[in-house]
C-alpha cells in the first residue's frame, strides 16, 4: 500500500512541477516576418547600445501633487502618508537636484532644491519615486518588479500587434496574456531603423498601486540620452480601507542646463527662478493656500491665551512624535554614518504559523564607513514568540576591514532556544521521587552565547573563518535538579574552523564547519566535537522565476551522551525573517524536539518560484498575487525513518501564505499553515 501511495503522488505531482517549471505555459501567436524582425531589434537595443560600465550624471527636477478624495484615521497607519492623513485635502512637493547615473541605472540622487506643502517637506509615497525611471529594456521594469514586455524572456507573457505611425516609426500595442500584478498594457512608439524607444505608456495595478505611466525618451541619440527618460508623467490611485488619494508625479531630465546650489535649501522663492516647468493653476492654489495657514497660524501677541495655545502645541508635538517613532522607521544618514530603526509598531513584523505561533521583531542597522571599503556595522535584532513567551535578541558588531578581500571580524552577543540535556532528561525519567514537583519544562535549558570570529578569502574562490564560541546554559528548573544532585549550570569553551568553497558565480557554495569544545577554560563543563556540512544554490531562472536549493549534513564525532546536541545549520527558528528568507531553508512543521534528538542529520530543502505558476493564472487571483512557490524537504536523522515535507505558497500586496504536509515513512504526519504580512512591504 505505501508503494502504491507513493507512486499516485508522483504521478499527480511531478507533471505539474515539470509544467511550471518549463516556462512554456502560454501559446505563441504567429507574428509576420517584419513584425517579429522589428521586435527583435527592440529587443537587442540596450545590449547594443550601452555599457555597464558607463557613467554619467543629470539634473532631475521632480513635482509630486497629491489629492485626497477619501480619507479616514486608518490613513495613519499607511507609511509614509501620516503626514497628509490631516489639514489640506491637496499638498505640492518639489525637488531639483543631480543623479549619477551607472549604465542605465539611477543612482545616488542629491537634492539640492526642496520645497512643498507637507510637513518638513516629507515625501508621500516615496514607492512611485522608483516608477518614474523604468529600465524598459531590461527584464524587469521598476527594480525588482513588473515585468517588462520590451525584453525576449517575457515575450511569452504578452501580445504584440505593429501598425504604422510616420514614416520612420512604427506603434507596438501590448497586451498582457493575463490579469496578473506583474504585467503591464499599453503601447510604445518605436524607431524603425534602431528598434529604440521614443515614448510609451505603460498601465498597470501593483502593490495596492494603480498607475498610468507616460514615458518620452527624447530624441537625444547619445548612449544615456536614448536609455533615461527626458521626461516621465505617472497617474496613479491609491485606495485602502475606504481611503482614496489621486497621486501625479512628473519628473524632468536635463544635462546640466542650470548650476544649482552647492548645499541644499528648502525655499520656496529660488525654486520658482529654476522650475523648469510652469506650475498648473491647481498648483499655484495649493501654495497660496499653504502660505496662508502659514501666516495664520502666527501667535497673536496682542491677544494671546497661553494655556489653549501650548495646549496645542502639545498636541501636535504629541502626534509628530507618534509619527516619527511609532508608526514610521527613524533614519539619520551623515557622510559616514547611518541610522535606521524600523517603527516600534510595524504589523510587517508579525508573522504566524501553527507550530510557532505568533511572533514580532524589530531590527536597527547603524553603519559607520571609514572607506568604501572599511567600514563598521551593529545590527542588533530583537524579537518576541508569544507561544512560548520568550523574548529573542542578537547583537552582531562586524568590523570590515577590506571588503574587496571579504575580510573582517565579528563579535555577536544572543541567546538561543531553550534546549535539552541527554543526560538530565534521563535523571528526570529515572528519578522515584515523589516529592519531586514535575513541570513541562523541567530538562530545560535556556542559552545565551558569545561568539568571536574573523574571516578572510585566501583567494578568490575560498574563505576561511576563525573562531570561538563560548555558551552558557541555564536550568529553567534549578530547584528540581539540585534536588536530583545534578548541575544548574553548563558552559562550554569551543574554537570553530570553517572553510567555504565557491568555484564561481553559477556554482554552490560549499562550506565545511568544524567546532570542538575545550574543557576547563572559562568553566566549561562539556567536552564535544562536530563537524557540519552546507551546501546554498540560488539560481535566477529569468523572468522572476528563482530556483534555490540547500543541502546539508552534521554529527558528532565524541561519543559522549553528556552534551546538548545544538548544530548550527539545523535549528528551529521562532522569529522567521519573512517570505524571502528563512521559508526555504528551514523545515516548517518538525517538532521542536527532532532538533536535539540526534547525533547526525542530513537535509535537502528546495523551492521554486514563479510569478505565473498555478493560482496566479486565474482571472481574479492573479491580479493580487505576486509571487508563487513550490516547497520540498527531505531530513533524514538518527531512531527515525526519512521525513519529507511538501508545500505551497504565495505572497501578494497584503500577506505571504504557505501551506505544508509532513510525510513521515510515506505516510500523512502533518498537515500546517504559515502566514506573515506583507502589506506596505515596499513602502
Amino acid at each position: 500500500m505505501v508503494v502504491n501511495y507513493r507512486s499516485n503522488i508522483l504521478r499527480l505531482v511531478l507533471p505539474v512541477i515539470l509544467l511550471c517549471i518549463s516556462g512554456n505555459i502560454f501559446a505563441q501567436k504567429p507574428t509576420s516576418e517584419s513584425d517579429d524582425w522589428l521586435l527583435q531589434r527592440l529587443f537587442e537595443y540596450k545590449t547594443l547600445t550601452i555599457s555597464h560600465s558607463d557613467t554619467t550624471t543629470r539634473q532631475i527636477y521632480t513635482k509630486h501633487t497629491l489629492k485626497s478624495l477619501r480619507r479616514n484615521p486608518t490613513l495613519f497607519l499607511v507609511p509614509t502618508m501620516y503626514s497628509i492623513a490631516k489639514g489640506q485635502r491637496d499638498y505640492i512637493r518639489e525637488s531639483f537636484g543631480v543623479a549619477q547615473i551607472v549604465g542605465a541605472d539611477i543612482i545616488g540622487y542629491q537634492p539640492k532644491l526642496l520645497c512643498g506643502t507637507i510637513r518638513k517637506n516629507r515625501l508621500a509615497m516615496p514607492i512611485l519615486v522608483d516608477y518614474i525611471t523604468p529600465d524598459l529594456y531590461s527584464e524587469l521594469l521598476f527594480g525588482s518588479n513588473v515585468l517588462s514586455p520590451f525584453h525576449k524572456d517575457n515575450k511569452r507573457y504578452y501580445e504584440y500587434q505593429w501598425s504604422p505611425h510616420t514614416d520612420s516609426t512604427a506603434m507596438l500595442i501590448f497586451n498582457s496574456r493575463l490579469n496578473n500584478t506583474q504585467l503591464v498594457d499599453g503601447w510604445a512608439a518605436v524607431d524603425n531603423k534602431t528598434g529604440r524607444i521614443i515614448s510609451c505608456q505603460l498601465k498597470g495595478d501593483f502593490d495596492m498601486i494603480d498607475f498610468n505611466l507616460h514615458v518620452d525618451m527624447g530624441s537625444e541619440q547619445d548612449k544615456h540620452g536614448s536609455l533615461v527618460p527626458e521626461r516621465s508623467d505617472i497617474c496613479s490611485t491609491f485606495m485602502f480601507l475606504g481611503n482614496k488619494v489621486e497621486y501625479q508625479l512628473v519628473a524632468q531630465y536635463d544635462n546640466h542646463r542650470l548650476t544649482l546650489p552647492d548645499t541644499l535649501i528648502t525655499e520656496q522663492t529660488l525654486m520658482d527662478a529654476y522650475r523648469p516647468m510652469e506650475l498648473s493653476s491647481i498648483e499655484k492654489q495649493i501654495y497660496r493656500q499653504y502660505n496662508w495657514d502659514k501666516q495664520m497660524s502666527q501667535p497673536d501677541t496682542t491677544r494671546r491665551d497661553t494655556l489653549v495655545e501650548e495646549g496645542v502645541d502639545v498636541g501636535k508635538k504629541a502626534l509628530e512624535l507618534i509619527e516619527d517613532n511609532l508608526l514610521s522607521s527613524i533614519k539619520a544618514n551623515s557622510e559616514r554614518a547611518s541610522i535606521r530603526v524600523s517603527p516600534l509598531l510595524d504589523p510587517l513584523k508579525l508573522s504566524y504559523s501553527n507550530r510557532r505561533g505568533l511572533s514580532y521583531r524589530m531590527k536597527i542597522d547603524t553603519k559607520y564607513m571609514f572607506d568604501a571599503n572599511r567600514y563598521i556595522t551593529l545590527k542588533p535584532r530583537v524579537g518576541y514568540n508569544f507561544k512560548i513567551n520568550k523574548l529573542y535578541y542578537s547583537t552582531p558588531l562586524r568590523y570590515t576591514l577590506d571588503e574587496r578581500k571579504n575580510n573582517w571580524i565579528e563579535l555577536l552577543f544572543a541567546n538561543g532556544n531553550r534546549i535539552t540535556h541527554s543526560s538530565v532528561s534521563k535523571a528526570i525519567e529515572e528519578s522515584n521521587d515523589s516529592t519531586v514537583m514535575r513541570s513541562d519544562d523541567d530538562d530545560q535549558f535556556n542559552d545565551q552565547y558569545l561568539k568571536l570570529h574573523a574571516n578572510t578569502a585566501i583567494s578568490n574562490k575560498v574563505d576561511v573563518a576563525l573562531g570561538i564560541t563560548y555558551h552558557k546554559r541555564k536550568a529553567a528548573n534549578k530547584h528540581l535538579l539540585k534536588q536530583l544532585g545534578l548541575e544548574t549550570y553548563y558552559k562550554t569553551f569551543a574554537p570553530t574552523l570553517t572553510l567555504s568553497y565557491r568555484p564561481n558565480m553559477k556554482w554552490p557554495m560549499f562550506s565545511v564547519n568544524y567546532e570542538r569544545s575545550i574543557k576547563g577554560v572559562l568553566g566549561s563543563n562539556i567536552g564535544y566535537e562536530r563537524w557540519e556540512f552546507d551546501s546554498s544554490f540560488k539560481r535566477d531562472l529569468g523572468s522572476l522565476r528563482k530556483l534555490n536549493i540547500r543541502t546539508g549534513g552534521g554529527f558528532y564525532t565524541d561519543k559522549s551522551t553528556n552534551h546538548f546536541v545544538d548544530f548550527e545549520n539545523f535549528q528551529e527558528e521562532y522569529l522567521p525573517e519573512g517570505w524571502d528568507d528563512e521559508w526555504t531553508g528551514n523545515f516548517q512543521l518538525l517538532s521542536s524536539s527532532w532538533y536535539n534528538q540526534s547525533k547526525y542529520y542530513a537535509r535537502m530543502n528546495a523551492s521554486y518560484e514563479s510569478p505565473l505558476m498555478l493560482v496566479s493564472r486565474l482571472p481574479l487571483a492573479g491580479k493580487y498575487i505576486e509571487t508563487e512557490r513550490l516547497y520540498l524537504g527531505v531530513l533524514s536523522i538518527e531512531h527515525t525513518r526519512p521525513y519529507f515535507e511538501l508545500g505551497y505558497g504565495f505572497t501578494c500586496r497584503y500577506f505571504s501564505v504557505g501551506a505544508f504536509t509532513g510525510f513521515l515513512n510515506g505516510s500523512f504526519q502533518e498537515f500546517g499553515c504559515k502566514f506573515t504580512f506583507e502589506l506596505f512591504r515596499r513602502w
